[in-house]
């Protein structure tokens, strides 16, 4: 998915349509459709448009994701949007900054967890299915959070158990602030 932000703001500051660029410019109706469903055009075609409108082609769009929760926090980030998720996350990750401790995987747990993409704590659960959203593992919850990293060779399941749970307390903080997770 490409981010065509950048051209839709020239769009606005030069008081053109897409169709007017198809016709100044000669651009085909396939690639105004591209455009439309945000699907990546050719380096020359960005340059021909970056050079009309004046500007660089990388100003233009940039790749982007079909992750909603990663398209809501740039949205918020790049927009300064204060109280969305981005905020909240923000202020959430400063406060616990001081707080924060390492999450304590051994170089043997963090080898495993990349070379086989499971987690060592889930009899071979891959990673995916528990990391599919952030996790925020709050003061309350840490001391299980660290158990389950250092004794998940002999009580399997309680560090997914705490990942898990620091799933559910950021997908309740997307929920109170009205942010899809899907």
């Amino acid at each position: 998915m490409i981010d065509y932000t950048g051209l839709n703001q020239k769009h606005k500051e030069q008081k053109i349509t897409r169709t007017d660029l198809r016709s100044l410019i000669g651009l085909s109706p396939r690639t105004i459709a591209k455009i439309g469903k945000l699907e990546a055009l050719s380096g020359n075609t960005l340059r021909r448009i970056a050079d009309y409108l004046g500007c660089d082609s990388a100003q233009l769009c940039r790749e982007g994701s079909d992750n909603p929760i990663l398209q809501t926090l740039r949205a918020e980030k790049e927009g300064g949007i204060s109280g969305g998720l981005y905020h909240a996350l923000q202020v959430r990750m400063a406060y616990h900054s001081n707080h924060m401790e390492g999450s304590r995987l051994t170089e043997e747990q963090t080898r495993l967890i990349f070379e086989t993409n499971t987690v060592p704590a889930g009899d071979g659960v891959p990673a995916d299915d528990i990391l599919f959203v952030p996790f925020l593992i709050e003061d309350s919850k840490k001391a299980a959070y660290f158990r389950g990293i250092a004794d998940w060779h002999q009580e399997k399941g309680l560090l997914i158990g705490a990942c898990l749970e620091g799933q559910n307390t950021f997908l309740a903080l997307m929920d109170a602030l009205g942010v899809p997770d899907s």
